[in-house]
Parts: structure tokens; sequence; C-alpha cells
């Protein structure tokens, strides 16, 4: 039984899927297999797939005969493993070198660890980076209730933790919805500075769809757990813009002043260095 099975969903990703595979193959341990869940693409993704499962017997192919999108493959795929500890990947991604290593050494000491993110065009070409401010679980809590900083393809995660869930709901954002319900389950969630993969924007890629996801009433309640009382009944304005970004309205300005306020009283409880990291986060409220 590998210690390490990383989880990559894909549906007709044969333009970047070469370069996720080969990179994710490359920063295996030992001890570790790369799951890659192929949700009835009908592109040229079958016969990659075939090839890259002949050449490294740490590749494993599971095909479903018809599309449920990224939360069911990803846990279709966890059904079909079992290994002790959990990773992810995107099949338009570039993973680095030792990523795997590195992030499992973490999980001792958390339950989930993600790294940062260099952006790269869909070309592949460096143009930037993706709020690399550090988070510690002491904080984790207070940076989900502003947006979602923690990127699924950069996790790995303790299988007994993503158990303990039950999983990935079947929502576009099952990333956010998953991160919310962990912090509120008490569960301990970690953001290194580490850069761990390459992130390719491009416009086909499912993050740009998110939006019609911020009217969502499961979202709405995993979110209100990480709220205090007070703040509840501000909590679909709070969650809207925490998925969208937007806060350009009188009344969302409002409520967000309301949680930064809040936010920033309960961070004199943290340890220095979380405070200066949050307070940086608040300047974009």
């Amino acid at each position: 039984m590998p210690r390490l099975s990383v989880l990559l969903p894909v549906k007709n990703g044969a333009a970047h899927l070469p370069a996720a595979l080969a990179s994710t193959v490359a920063a295996l341990p030992a001890d570790a297999e790369l799951v890659v869940v192929d949700d009835a693409s009908d592109d040229a993704t079958p016969a990659i797939l075939a090839r890259a499962a002949e050449g490294d017997r740490r590749v494993r192919v599971m095909r479903r005969e018809a599309s449920s999108g990224v939360a069911a493959a990803l846990n279709h795929g966890l059904r079909h493993s079992d290994s002790e500890l959990v990773g992810r990947m995107d099949a338009d991604d570039v993973c680095a070198r030792g990523r795997f290593r590195s992030q499992t050494a973490l999980l001792d000491r958390a339950d989930f660890v993600f790294g940062s993110m260099l952006l790269t065009d869909p070309a592949g070409r460096l143009r930037g980076a993706a709020s690399p401010l550090p988070i510690t679980p002491a904080a984790a809590r207070y940076h989900l209730l502003v947006g979602n900083f923690l990127s699924h393809p950069t996790m790995s995660c303790r299988r007994s933790a993503m158990e303990s869930l039950g999983g990935y709901a079947d929502i576009v954002v099952e990333d956010y919805e998953l991160w919310l319900r962990a912090a509120a389950a008490g569960l301990r969630l970690r953001k290194t500075v580490r850069p761990v993969l390459r992130y390719r924007v491009h416009p086909a890629q499912i993050t740009r769809t998110w939006a019609p996801a911020a009217t969502d009433a499961l979202l709405d309640e995993r979110y209100s757990r990480l709220l205090p009382e007070h703040l509840r009944e501000l909590t679909p304005v709070l969650r809207h813009s925490a998925v969208t970004r937007r806060r350009d309205d009188e009344q969302s300005a409002a409520a967000w002043r309301r949680l930064r306020d809040w936010i920033r009283r309960e961070a004199r409880g943290l340890r220095p260095f979380d405070r200066l990291v949050l307070a940086e986060r608040l300047r974009s409220i």
C-alpha cells in the first residue's frame, strides 16, 4: 500500500495533461502513487493516460463513462485508494520537484497542508505569484472568512481528516466548502509560502466560473459556522463577497467593516506573526 495517493481528476485535458503527469510523477516519493480519474473525456486524454500508465506502474488510471464533475471524480478516487495521506494535482498545472516530500513532513503537525503558487499564462510563461501569505492553523478560520486563499491543487492531507468530513460536496466550489467544514470541525489547516506548483491561468479552467455558486445555500450554512452569533445575520452578504471578491456596494462594504473589526479584536489572542499576516490580509477588505 502506498503511503501517499495523489488525486488528479481530468476531463478533456489533453492540451496540458502531459506536462502535469510528467511533473507530478517526477515529484512522487518512492512510496506514492498518482491516481488519475478520467471523467468521461472524449479527446486524446484516454490515450495519453494509457501511455503514462504503461510507462510507470505508480500511475493508476480510472475512467468514468458518464461525466459527473470534479467533486464526484475526487470522491471516486478516494474510495478506490487506501493510502495514509492524500495529495492533489490538476491536469493543467506543473508540479514542483520535492513538493510532496516537504508537504508530507508537515502532516505530523497539521491535517491539511497547502502551498503557494506561481502563476503562468496558457503557454506556461511565468506571470507572478498568487497570495503568497502563509496561514497557520490558529489563524486559518479568519483567512477563510475573507476568502478562499487555500488553492485546491496545492493540497496534501491526512486521509483520516478527509474521511472524517465525508469527502467532497457536489458543488462548484467543492474545495472552499470543504475547507470551511474542516475549520469548523477544528482540523488544522496550514499554508506555507513555498511555491509547490505552476498554476496555469486560461479561459477554460473551472475556477473562472465560480460566480454562479455565490447563491449556494450550502455554502452559506458552512460559512456561518465560523462566524460569531452577532454576525451570522450577515452570512449571505459576507459569503457572497468572499467567493466573488466584490465589496463595491454599500451593504457589502458595511458588512465587511463589521467582520474586519471583529477579526482584529479576535487576532489579539494570536501570535505576533499571525497578527501581522492577518493585518496584511485585511488590507484587502
